[in-house]
């Protein structure tokens, strides 16, 4: 198991990026976020049954999970982009900024730091 915890303080938003198998993952979220909801962790390890990676944005928290049966680096890598995307647009989407062409920049370069932090994870 890889994982990561770093901190925006921009929007005041905790991260958990990890890689560990499915079964492991309810736990790990437990320890790092023992304040989150259990409806929120029933959640999300029903939709990690079903799935190779996902985010959970449950503010102040975001979950970002690998599934570790993604043995390929590249792989690992896609799926990190995919869903460093999805977190981007519920922190920036609750913060108020919608994607369009005017602030399409701002979403990449708020993804990039995302990548950026998680990426001894992927």
């Amino acid at each position: 198991m890889r994982s990561r915890r770093f901190r925006c303080p921009l929007y005041r938003v905790e991260f958990l990026a990890i890689r560990c198998p499915e079964k492991a993952l309810g736990a790990a979220v437990r320890r790092a976020f023992p304040q989150l909801a259990p409806e929120a962790l029933a959640d999300l390890t029903s939709h990690a049954a079903q799935s190779f990676g996902l985010c959970l944005y449950e503010p102040p928290a975001v979950i970002i999970w690998i599934d570790s049966r993604l043995r390929f680096r590249q792989d690992r890598m896609l799926t990190a982009v995919h869903e460093a995307l999805h977190a981007t647009e519920q922190v920036l989407g609750r913060a108020g900024l919608q994607m369009t062409t005017e602030s399409v920049e701002a979403f990449t370069y708020y993804q990039g730091w995302v990548l950026r932090e998680m990426w001894g994870v992927v």
